[in-house]
């Protein structure tokens, strides 16, 4: 049995970036360069999900999930409200895995002159890290890496094998994959 897995959720039908402004991002490759976090004030009408994506990868969660996740979870997390009306929140992942990019076969493609980031990070999944026996079996993780390209990078969101396990009979949209050790 593995002991850590990667999380997806439906998507939510909404951009993250819609409403940021361009100077968040490179004018050569789009890559998000903006050294505070963008927090935008979206409008998720009729979102039925607990656990939820941005089509720009950004993890969004419900009040009932943010409950759970902060009564459950053994590692520390950021909640910033994004939908005060529905009660929606990106989730923060502060503690850090190590994408195994060697293994995995990760692709960087056309280094950016302007910022130095890549345009494109490619080879998200199956998940490889490092050393997931450091992992807290109740714990949520984020990549080092981002993949996708532009403003579309996202880390892999990782959780711990029991925390998988909770979540799945609380949250039954998510779905899981057994990361590479």
């Amino acid at each position: 049995m593995s002991s850590a897995y990667s999380l997806s959720a439906p998507d939510c039908e909404i951009h993250y970036f819609t409403s940021a402004p361009d100077s968040l991002f490179c004018t050569e490759c789009d890559s998000y360069i903006g050294e505070d976090e963008f927090v935008p004030q979206l409008h998720l009408r009729q979102c039925k999900f607990d656990f939820c994506f941005t089509y720009d990868g950004r993890l969004l969660v419900s009040e009932r999930a943010k409950t759970y996740l902060s009564e459950n979870c053994a590692t520390p997390l950021k909640f910033t409200v994004v939908d005060e009306s529905e009660g929606y929140y990106k989730l923060n992942v502060v503690s850090i895995v190590l994408f195994d990019q060697d293994r995995r076969k990760t692709r960087f493609e056309r280094k950016c002159p302007r910022c130095g980031n890549f345009e494109s990070i490619v080879g998200a999944t199956p998940a490889f890290i490092l050393d997931s026996s450091a992992l807290d079996s109740m714990g949520v993780y984020r990549t080092d890496l981002c993949f996708g390209s532009g403003r579309e990078k996202s880390p892999v969101i990782v959780v711990g094998a029991a925390l998988k396990f909770a979540l799945q009979r609380s949250f039954p949209e998510i779905e899981f994959q057994e990361v590479k050790k």
